[in-house]
């Protein structure tokens, strides 16, 4: 989160934000970003290695289907993580 402080102190543009957020309370997510997105209109979700630390995948399948939920149709999901499998 400091990260996306320092990005955006001094940002002119009042379209760009953050949201500080746990990943398995999806409605929580929506509700930061509902400030700056209209959620009428296509947007992106994207989940970049942060399912991996979700270590059951019934619930990482659950995140996704509410995070989902929200979205209209046209929207976009990019998922990208990481392996632990040594070969």
């Amino acid at each position: 989160m400091v990260n996306a402080r320092a990005l955006l102190r001094g940002n002119p543009d009042d379209r760009v934000g953050y949201v500080e957020a746990d990943v398995r309370e999806p409605e929580e997510i929506v509700r930061g970003a509902a400030g700056k997105l209209d959620f009428t209109q296509p947007v992106a979700i994207m989940l970049l290695r942060i399912l991996g630390h979700i270590t059951d995948d019934g619930q990482a399948q659950s995140i996704v289907n509410r995070l989902l939920d929200f979205v209209p149709s046209g929207s976009y999901l990019v998922l990208s993580d990481g392996t632990d499998i040594i070969s």
